[in-house]
């Protein structure tokens, strides 16, 4: 009469009535989130907006409470509603709360269904975004564009999306999605991945998603290539020291003015000469910031910009978040899901992303290991009760 939905540490969770309560809620939520960042990355200027924050606030809040929580877990969601009540308010942007609701309303559900839900919503992504263009005009297939500081110029292919990154990004996106939901490595399927990559690169002429995307694709055969070595890597240390070097190279550029025409900024698409644009005429907040930071046109080292425009605190937590999913993955071993953790951290020195739920694949890479992160253990794993 009843149906097992996980098998974590040889314990079984039966499929009640609630159980499947919360699971429809959970996912109506996640496909209204979906559907919100599809919109975002296309027309950028969403219509009933306040209704859709609404509806998934409302949806992730019934799933957190009809899901028992000890003390301290009660006691972090408010923590942490508090924060993020802060930012929305400076921000006038309830992304910090979305997230929230989000990563929390996670621990009810089946890790594998979840992978498999937000492999499917990065295919509708990449099939139906392109089909707009038919409603939407020739304007938003392709762009003529200049890129690498004004060197180079030509068509640069988007497909409906809001740019050529941003439909590189989505690609990466579901990508890491494939890779996790396999868990291991696959020459000939990894093949046509890479194939398909190459295609787009072609089009986009994106510098991200080549690079970013070929470390996450390529780094699990590395791994097998070095044999002995590999013990060294898979830890946390490796993960930190990616992201610590460039936290710390995006920090040197912010105190020391770029040379338009260094290789540097040359190699990143100008995105460093801004930094000091930035860094004289904005103000450093705890809580965010209600600047129009697109006028700083090509600052996408998404590490900066979220410190000047998020906040303090939002960067703050994203980045211990960061640091306890390193540790989590390299306890674990977990060859592809530390590929993709990488591939994200890179990523975000070029494009901002950090702040967006469906393209920054980090949050669903916490989602997923959810069980032991901050010592808050998840439903699924069979510890707890549903009201």
């Amino acid at each position: 009469m009843y149906k097992s939905i996980a098998e974590m540490g040889g314990i079984h969770v039966k499929r009640s009535r609630s159980r499947q309560l919360i699971d429809l809620l959970f996912y109506l939520g996640m496909g209204l989130n979906c559907l919100f960042m599809t919109l975002y990355i296309t027309i950028y200027d969403i219509p009933f907006s306040t209704v859709f924050a609404v509806a998934i606030f409302g949806l992730y809040l019934s799933v957190i409470l009809l899901t028992r929580r000890t003390f301290k877990e009660s006691a972090i969601l408010f923590v942490l509603l508090l924060l993020g009540t802060c930012c929305s308010i400076v921000t006038h942007d309830t992304l910090i709360f979305r997230i929230i609701f989000m990563i929390f309303a996670v621990r009810t559900v089946d890790k594998k269904r979840f992978v498999r839900f937000i492999k499917k919503c990065y295919w509708l992504m990449i099939i139906i975004v392109p089909l707009t263009c038919v409603f939407r005009g020739v304007e938003t297939v392709y762009s003529n564009a200049n890129y690498g500081v004004g060197r180079e110029s030509g068509i640069r292919f988007m497909l409906g999306f809001d740019g050529p990154n941003r439909l590189g990004i989505i690609w990466i996106c579901l990508m890491s999605m494939i890779l996790i939901e396999r868990g291991k490595r696959n020459l000939k399927k990894d093949s046509i991945l890479l194939a398909v990559m190459v295609v787009l690169y072609y089009l986009t002429k994106s510098r991200s998603l080549i690079i970013a995307g070929c470390f996450i694709l390529l780094f699990p055969y590395f791994i097998f290539v070095i044999g002995r070595l590999k013990k060294y890597i898979l830890n946390k240390k490796f993960i930190l020291l990616i992201l610590f070097c460039l936290l710390g190279i995006t920090v040197y550029f912010a105190k020391n003015a770029a040379d338009r025409d260094s290789i540097y900024n040359v190699l990143l698409n100008n995105r460093l000469v801004h930094f000091q644009d930035v860094v004289g005429k904005e103000q450093i907040t705890l809580f965010g910031s209600t600047s129009n930071f697109s006028k700083y046109r090509g600052l996408d080292n998404s590490y900066f910009l979220s410190f000047y425009k998020r906040g303090i605190v939002f960067f703050g937590l994203y980045i211990i978040s960061l640091v306890r999913i390193a540790i989590v993955l390299g306890r674990k071993r977990d060859i592809i899901q530390i590929a993709v953790l990488c591939g994200y951290i890179i990523l975000a020195f070029v494009q901002d992303m950090i702040v967006h739920p469906y393209i920054n694949v980090v949050y669903f890479i916490i989602m997923i290991n959810y069980v032991d992160f901050f010592g808050i253990k998840s439903y699924s794993a069979g510890v707890k009760e549903i009201r």
